[in-house]
């Protein structure tokens, strides 16, 4: 948009320039433009020409603009998770590094659905610990973007190792049953 121009006879209309080249057919009357089908994060230079019936014409400022960043919706490569130690009371995981359009910020670890992780994790391991013995769990990791895009892993079933039998048998007794 623009301010209206003076003329001693009057303004026929308005030009708008973009890089020196002229974006509407007919001189326009109005004292806007909607300039469409522009490239996201380019600079574009812009200015009005305001013309008089006699043929006259005065240059306006030159307004140097940015589009815009398009927002990123794509979330990032679903990682691939798997278990590289399970013990009775944990499990130590690695995952693939997953890949994004603009970024992956890290990875977090749910078990059952729930969250495991406090803080992103910006490496590729994680050790779930705590854990019951002989007890099945439902583990997947997400990846995450700046833009809050996120894909989860497949999915693992593991189940916690059974603890070692440590107890040794009762002591039998012996009885003589003739003698």
């Amino acid at each position: 948009s623009w301010t209206a121009a003076t003329d001693n006879v009057g303004v026929a209309g308005y030009d708008v320039y973009v890089g020196g080249v002229k974006q509407n057919s007919t001189p326009g009357i109005g004292l806007s433009y909607t300039l469409s089908g522009l490239t996201p994060t380019t600079d574009y230079s812009i200015y009005v020409i305001a013309r008089d019936q006699a043929g006259n014409s005065t240059n306006s400022n030159t307004l140097v603009v940015t589009t815009l960043t398009p927002p990123d919706t794509t979330a990032p490569s679903a990682p691939v998770v798997s278990a590289s130690s399970i013990t009775t009371t944990s499990i130590v995981l690695s995952w693939t590094a997953a890949t994004d359009n603009v970024g992956v910020t890290g990875y977090d670890v749910y078990v059952g659905g729930v969250k495991q992780n406090s803080d992103l994790i910006t490496g590729f391991t994680y050790t779930l610990g705590g854990l019951i013995p002989t007890t099945t769990y439902s583990i997947s990791i997400v990846a995450r973007d700046q833009a809050g895009n996120s894909t989860s892993s497949n999915t693992l079933v593991l189940t916690t190792l059974t603890p070692p039998d440590t107890t040794a048998p009762s002591a039998p007794i012996v009885t003589a049953s003739s003698i």
